[in-house]
């Protein structure tokens, strides 16, 4: 735990933030471009409410039953 610390700290915490905001947007972006996938909370990079969100995106295929939606995307 010491070394995974120091590691992150040699880092940089700002850095580690960035590249998962990078990260957060690109996979946001992604999802929003399938018609079929709705994606909840705030999407816009720009809003002053997306630094508070985690980098966790939460999102549904519409039509398609979770479970369903589940098992294919663990197959996969």
């Amino acid at each position: 735990m010491g070394k995974a610390i120091t590691l992150l700290q040699r880092i940089g915490l700002e850095t580690i933030k960035s590249a998962e905001k990078k990260l957060t947007v690109r996979a946001i972006d992604g999802l929003a471009r399938v018609p079929e996938i709705e994606v909840y909370g705030v999407q816009d990079p720009n809003s002053p409410r997306f630094g508070r969100r985690s980098s966790v995106i939460t999102f549904r295929f519409t039509g398609v039953p979770h479970n369903l939606a589940a098992i294919e995307l663990a197959q996969k």
